[in-house]
């Protein structure tokens, strides 16, 4: 199954290079190409397309502080490496990875719309012993402004949130979530330092300049128990230890030491 955005095109090649690897590797549940920007131009009554070599995404990463972070470093041009998982904007899934991946009747938690949902997935078939990889030779483009992004410490902390406006605030709400439903309890112990600075900046820099962000701690909390309840669940499911799952905190480096041949 392809899932794509709706501000995303593909090259002809791109769903026939996923298929091919998935069909071939039985282990693998999810693929995803390399992800290029693209931006429109106006020139005067013609509007032109102009595809660049900018990388937006190549997969998912995670770090030591909890955020799952677009990986954009050109990993390698050509062949298939293995990533923590796959962004939601342009990747296909292997169906029995998906039903396996179900709790009750949900593929993607609905208690996550409009942010982070796929990053949950990603964690979700992680945990559960599907492996992830990117396809470098697959290339999809995606829609974006062109421009270079802001470097002030608020749009660097809205950007960890997953953009601007209300697509911030509900990222920034579910990323708990995200934390709450697929941290193993000793991976809090272990990342604690990594985790408090990294929310300590995030909240210290939104809750003066954007006092909104209030609701999001009373939001989480009254969505505690729902999660709590999909955590035992997924827990009680999970087939890949904490200590193999915690390789990949920060671990970028073994992308390519973990190559799928």
């Amino acid at each position: 199954v392809l899932f794509l955005d709706v501000d995303v095109v593909v090259t002809p090649t791109y769903t026939a290079s996923l298929f091919e690897i998935l069909k071939n590797q039985r282990e693998l549940g999810a693929a995803v190409g390399t992800v290029l920007r693209m931006y429109t131009r106006a020139d005067g009554d013609f509007v032109d397309d102009v595809f660049t070599t900018d990388v937006e995404a190549q997969g998912l990463s995670i770090t030591r502080g909890g955020n799952l972070e677009f990986l954009h470093e050109g990993l390698a041009e050509n062949g298939v490496v293995e990533v923590f998982g796959v962004p939601g904007i342009a990747s296909m899934y292997r169906v029995r990875a998906l039903l396996d991946g179900m709790i009750g009747q949900e593929y993607f938690d609905i208690d996550m719309d409009r942010a982070c949902i796929s990053a949950d997935l990603a964690w979700r078939l992680r945990l559960l012993g599907w492996r992830s990889c990117l396809v470098t030779e697959a290339i999809a483009y995606r829609y974006g402004s062109g421009e270079q992004k802001k470097s002030t410490l608020y749009h660097m902390v809205l950007a960890g949130c997953g953009g601007a406006g209300d697509i911030s605030f509900f990222a920034y709400r579910n990323h708990f979530l995200l934390l709450w439903k697929n941290m193993y309890a000793r991976h809090w112990v272990k990342f604690f330092p990594w985790f408090f600075w990294t929310e300590f900046r995030r909240r210290v820099v939104l809750l003066f300049l954007s006092p909104r962000y209030l609701i999001v701690a009373l939001q989480s909390i009254r969505m505690y128990p729902r999660m709590l309840k999909k955590h035992t669940i997924l827990m009680r499911r999970a087939r890949v230890t904490p200590k193999k799952i915690a390789q990949w905190f920060d671990q970028k480096t073994q992308l390519l030491e973990n190559s799928v041949e």
